[in-house]
């Protein structure tokens, strides 16, 4: 066991007591002998500032929760725990793109001093990286507002800018809640002008004011129903399913990969994989789709069937000579 782990489990076991516990019990516990016992708790106590006391008359060793000392409990954490934590730092990082480097900073100072107590060698948590693949460089300019808006509840007046129509509007919301998907956050919220849930792309408002008015609430059975039901962000309540064969090669992929909460899938008997996806806009299906090239064919509905075939010819037309 490292001094890490010891560090981690003495903690938890002196939290976890009312009373004094013998230095022989401790052992026991810690799986260690009575020297380490004798090394460990000075070490804690000088170098951590762990309130760890000795109290003679029962013979045992507790903390001191009257101390002035600073006691952080959630970070007497184990090795393993802390490896967990960085790869939590990166990923919430790497969602936030940055946005709350400042407010975590201190956080990870400390995450890189316990690394170094166990062995690693400072700054190597940053060999844990996150790569995404045809991502975008955007600005979450109002993320802060946008969150408080959500977590407190509060109405938020907008400026939006639809890349779609490349119109830019004002927009009173109720928000109801935040998405991260493929690499952006959007903001499900019931729009007050439309009279109807939209979802808003974070990265494409140019202002964002908490009001203090309270927002709507909406069921949360009509949000998955409204929005999360058809497959991915263009979203509204599912009106077709979409029916894809794959080769046998892309099969292997395909089978373990999850398109959608609601999709189903089978194997037929020549290799190939069938997968059904509920979906309102095709928009994102279709690329997802033509990815695959020939190793996907569309088989229902006729619709989807057309729009793909029309996607292959116009792409075809573009390398004609």
């Amino acid at each position: 066991m490292s001094r890490l782990d010891q560090v981690a489990r003495l903690y938890k076991i002196l939290a976890a007591r009312r009373y004094p516990i013998a230095r022989r019990a401790l052992e026991e516990q810690l799986e260690c002998s009575e020297a380490t016992i004798k090394r460990l708790i000075p070490w804690c106590r000088d170098r951590l500032g762990m309130p760890i006391r000795y109290d003679r008359s029962q013979n045992g060793y507790f903390l001191d929760r009257d101390t002035d000392e600073l006691e952080i409990p959630g970070l007497w954490l184990t090795q393993d725990e802390i490896y967990s934590l960085i790869v939590i730092d990166r990923l919430l990082d790497n969602l936030a793109q940055g946005l709350v480097r400042e407010e975590i900073g201190p956080f990870r100072k400390r995450l890189g001093k316990l690394l170094e107590q166990g062995g690693a060698t400072a700054g190597e948590h940053d060999r844990i990286r996150l790569l995404g693949a045809a991502t975008r460089q955007r600005q979450y300019t109002f993320f802060r507002q946008v969150a408080q808006a959500v977590l407190q509840r509060r109405r938020l007046q907008l400026s939006y800018h639809s890349r779609s129509r490349d119109q830019h509007r004002q927009r009173l919301v109720s928000p109801q809640r935040l998405t991260h998907y493929r690499d952006n956050w959007y903001l499900d919220a019931w729009c007050h002008e439309r009279d109807a849930l939209r979802i808003f792309s974070l990265d494409r408002i140019t202002a964002a004011t908490v009001q203090s008015e309270p927002a709507v609430d909406i069921d949360e059975s009509v949000l998955d129903r409204e929005l999360a039901s058809a497959y991915g962000i263009f979203s509204g309540q599912a009106r077709h399913e979409a029916v894809i064969r794959f080769s046998p090669k892309a099969a292997r992929w395909v089978a373990g990969e999850q398109w959608h909460e609601q999709q189903s899938g089978k194997w037929l008997d020549d290799g190939r994989y069938e997968l059904r996806i509920p979906y309102s806009d095709a928009t994102e299906l279709i690329g997802d789709i033509l990815r695959h090239g020939p190793d996907a064919e569309v088989v229902a509905p006729v619709s989807l069937r057309a729009e793909i075939s029309a996607r292959i010819e116009t792409m075809r037309e573009n390398y004609d000579d």
